[in-house]
């Protein structure tokens, strides 16, 4: 069997076969009063394999892993590569009173860099994603290399009105309980150009993370927690490369709006796939894989 198809298969079962790291966070904690703060611990679950310069993926909300499960066993036969789940995703911790904005997932990424003793590394990150690996950046200039910007962005006009509801402060929590597996199958057709890629057993995976109550919570929170005000305002001022990727078939990110990304960026490089979605990981991973080799250099 090819590496290729043992990791796709690891991902599969990626519970079991992933690994977990721990560390004590702050959080808040309500009592009588007011609230204060407590340490709570936290374990993120991650996988890594292959060997080389270090690449973080950050997947987006309600996502997990998974969602690099094609581009992942492409990128590790030239690099060492990381992915994890975020905090409140995929088998990592729901803690309770753990805050989800963007300078603190940040942080939580950097945090698993220091306990896989990662110097610095790339970063790759998809839609809310990407905004944290630039906050990474802004906080830690020195952790990163080269930055490569998936389909970035947060709640955009263009995102669907099902996910706009969960930044609703009143009803945010309750629009999370609706959401069952049909709800899912819906925004990912809308994410794919070609739906052949989105087989029951997908939207079976990409459902399982997401169907418990606490699950539900951490997604409602990282909406209402998502402020991208400080993270959009460095992008100014951002010296290190830049690569900008969108599907040009992309639902959820307009052209307009990924122009108006690109042109806060000093050092950038833009690349518009073809015949693509919004998950163009998920779609074109050779396509990809090929771009990232040409792109990132072996050593940081």
């Amino acid at each position: 069997m090819s590496l290729s198809l043992e990791l796709q298969k690891k991902f599969l079962n990626s519970e079991h076969t992933g690994e977990y790291v721990s560390f004590d966070i702050p959080v808040e904690v309500n009592a009588k009063g007011g609230s204060s703060t407590a340490s709570r611990s936290m374990s993120l679950h991650y996988m890594d394999e292959g060997e080389g310069a270090p690449i973080i993926l950050i997947h987006s909300i309600g996502q997990s892993m998974y969602t690099w499960r094609k581009l992942f066993p492409l990128l590790s036969e030239n690099y060492r590569v990381i992915a994890f789940d975020l905090p409140g995703h995929g088998y990592s911790s729901r803690v309770d009173g753990f805050n989800y904005s963007i300078p603190v997932m940040a942080d939580i990424i950097k945090r698993l860099m220091d306990a896989l003793k990662l110097q610095s590394a790339h970063l790759v990150g998809f839609g809310f994603g990407a905004l944290y690996a630039l906050d990474v950046t802004r906080q830690f200039p020195k952790r990163v290399g080269k930055l490569i910007l998936m389909s970035p962005g947060g709640l955009t006009s263009d995102i669907p009105s099902k996910l706009h509801m969960l930044d609703n402060a009143i009803f945010g929590r309750l629009v999370s309980l609706t959401y069952g597996v049909r709800t899912i199958e819906s925004l990912l057709q809308s994410c794919f150009f070609d739906l052949t890629h989105l087989t029951p057993d997908v939207v079976s995976e990409y459902y399982k993370t997401l169907a418990d109550p606490e699950s539900r919570y951490a997604i409602y929170k990282t909406c209402r927690n998502f402020d991208d005000h400080e993270t959009m305002s460095f992008l100014r001022k951002l010296d290190h490369e830049v690569v900008l990727m969108r599907g040009t078939e992309d639902k959820w990110r307009s052209a307009a709006y990924i122009d108006q990304f690109e042109a806060c960026l000093k050092n950038v490089r833009r690349l518009d796939i073809r015949n693509t979605g919004h998950l163009l990981h998920e779609e074109k991973p050779q396509r990809l894989s090929d771009v990232f080799s040409s792109l990132l250099t072996t050593s940081l």
